[in-house]
């Protein structure tokens, strides 16, 4: 199932690198812009906001 759900994100996701971490960005989120990370079988969601200096 875990599996599938992010199979669906990556999917949906465009592939990003942030502070030399890769994950993906999903655009738009409730009008938010939002990465997801996967760190082993958790999924980390950050708004862009909380990443920015």
């Amino acid at each position: 199932m875990l599996q599938n759900i992010i199979n669906i994100l990556i999917n949906f996701c465009v592939a990003y690198d942030l502070n030399g971490q890769t994950g993906y960005k999903i655009s738009p989120v409730a009008d938010q812009l939002f990465y997801v990370q996967i760190v082993g079988k958790i999924i980390v969601l950050y708004e862009v906001e909380d990443l920015l200096p």
